[in-house]
């Protein structure tokens, strides 16, 4: 059963609440492994070793450090980017972001980040799929979108 509105919202102020507190919590077992989490863009090569190498899924024996990493993402991400702010799904429950976290405002189009899939397909992709740069180059993309290039594909008039 999908939650109302309203719990999804309560919900949602809670996360950002807590937000310090998730990011104090996953820097510092980082830490403790040699692994530098400072919510620097370099950062995020870190983040993905430190979630292969802890096995991190999102599964119960793992939740509280996979929710723990997802949310660094996206703290990275929002400080990355000019405008980005949190927000929760709660217009559609057919949308794929309803009663998600994620982050919007950065662009014009109004593009969504959603770590939590993001590190979901992380961690269940194979190093050799995925690397240890994939954060990386994922928030340099969305970051500095290259337009795609279609002058090769026919158009009505040829």
């Amino acid at each position: 059963m999908a939650l109302g509105k309203e719990k999804i919202q309560e919900n949602f102020e809670e996360f950002m609440f807590y937000i310090d507190d998730t990011l104090d919590a996953i820097k510092q077992k980082a830490s403790k492994q040699g692994y530098h989490l400072d919510t620097s863009l370099e950062s995020l090569k870190d983040l993905a070793k430190f979630v292969r190498e802890n096995d991190f899924k999102n599964d119960p024996e793992n939740i509280d450090d996979f929710f723990n990493s997802w949310v660094y993402l996206g703290e990275v991400f929002r400080l990355q980017a000019k405008g980005a702010y949190w927000t929760v799904g709660t217009e559609n429950p057919k949308n794929l972001n309803y009663g998600l976290e994620y982050l919007t405002g950065y662009n014009a189009i109004g593009s969504e980040f959603i770590p939590l899939l993001i590190m979901n397909n992380f961690t269940l992709s194979s190093p050799d799929r995925l690397n240890n740069n994939f954060f990386y180059k994922l928030v340099l993309k969305r970051l500095n979108p290259k337009p795609i290039n279609l002058e090769h594909l026919p158009t009505e008039e040829s």
